[in-house]
């Protein structure tokens, strides 16, 4: 599950601090762990940290390459909705900080990945990416965050010390969502 609070103890090293939108939300930063999801089948498990704002009035989905150096089409992607759906981004309450993990499966014997993770997010209905800002207003090309892989140093994530005390509203959130309500 997701896991929604008021404060992180430290930011996300190192920092993203990109705008989606009109202050519907900004990715703060996320982690990059190498993960093997089966023998022979490596991924990489993404923490995002996004920090909610005004939300979106529709649900959007998120967008997680990665894309070799010198390519021009990505070695792996993977098209969900932030939280797997569990928490439409249209529910996202304000002023809150979702901390949430998708696992992108990489090719078999993607050892020596280096290049760049990509991500975003998009209206599926639409396939429009929500403008994406930098921490200066400056838009991003290509409304995406752009980040540097280097297989051979990715890094461990960090433990977070959160608190806050709102996984509870988050959990019955995801509940009333899951009965339709």
């Amino acid at each position: 599950l997701p896991v929604l609070t008021t404060t992180l103890e430290q930011t996300p090293a190192p920092a993203s601090h990109v705008r989606f939108g009109d202050g519907a939300f900004s990715l703060l930063g996320y982690d990059v762990q190498r993960q093997d999801l089966a023998p022979g089948q490596p991924g990489l498990r993404v923490t995002y940290y996004w920090q909610t704002g005004r939300g979106a009035p529709q649900d959007l989905s998120l967008f997680l390459q990665v894309v070799e150096a010198g390519a021009n089409t990505p070695a792996a992607q993977i098209d969900t909705f932030p939280t797997y759906g569990a928490l439409p981004t249209r529910l996202w309450p304000g002023d809150r900080i979702l901390i949430d993990q998708i696992v992108l499966p990489l090719p078999p014997g993607a050892d020596s990945l280096s290049g760049a993770i990509v991500t975003g997010l998009y209206d599926r209905a639409t396939m429009v990416r929500m403008p994406a800002y930098d921490q200066a207003g400056e838009r991003l090309a290509n409304d995406a965050e752009i980040r540097a892989l280097l297989a051979a140093t990715l890094p461990l994530s960090p433990t977070y010390t959160l608190r806050g005390g709102t996984n509870e509203v988050l959990r019955n959130m995801i509940a009333k969502n899951l009965q339709g309500k």
